[in-house]
């Protein structure tokens, strides 16, 4: 390999490093989610410029290494992308349900039977993967 180019895959090794290092501080000092899109999107840059130089320098174990936690990062921010558009949806959902809302009714069984039915308003929660999202109707 030319020697600029291996200097620009070693400058893209220690932005690369850098990047994570920042992210794990953040993270660490609670400014970002590890849920957050920030959060992933700054390890997936990180991973895939180590990856970089992990391979132009044949470290493979580095290389494997920096494969799964490409895979792992990439679905992570599939499923924030996928929660987010679920929750866009639910809320528009919501939005059409808060004008109508839906109704339960319920007995309670006492010794001489059915008690009276009292009618309940059901407020709906939209799970999303393993986030709750709470709807307008929930917070209502």
């Amino acid at each position: 390999m030319l020697p600029y180019l291996l200097s620009v895959v070693t400058a893209l090794g220690w932005v690369g490093a850098i990047v994570g290092l920042v992210a794990y501080f953040q993270v660490s000092r609670g400014r970002w989610a590890p849920n957050s899109i920030q959060f992933q999107a700054a390890n997936l840059c990180a991973t895939s410029m180590l990856f970089l130089v992990a391979a132009v320098h044949g470290v493979w174990p580095s290389v494997a290494a920096n494969v799964a936690w490409m895979v792992i990062g990439a679905q992570a921010v599939l499923m924030i992308v996928r929660a987010r558009r679920d929750a866009r949806r639910g809320a528009k959902y919501a939005e059409q349900a808060y004008a109508e809302p839906a109704y339960a009714e319920s007995s309670t069984f006492t010794e001489t039977g059915f008690s009276e039915t009292t009618s309940t308003t059901v407020t709906p929660e939209l799970v999303v993967d393993h986030l709750e999202v709470r709807t307008p109707l929930a917070v209502r």
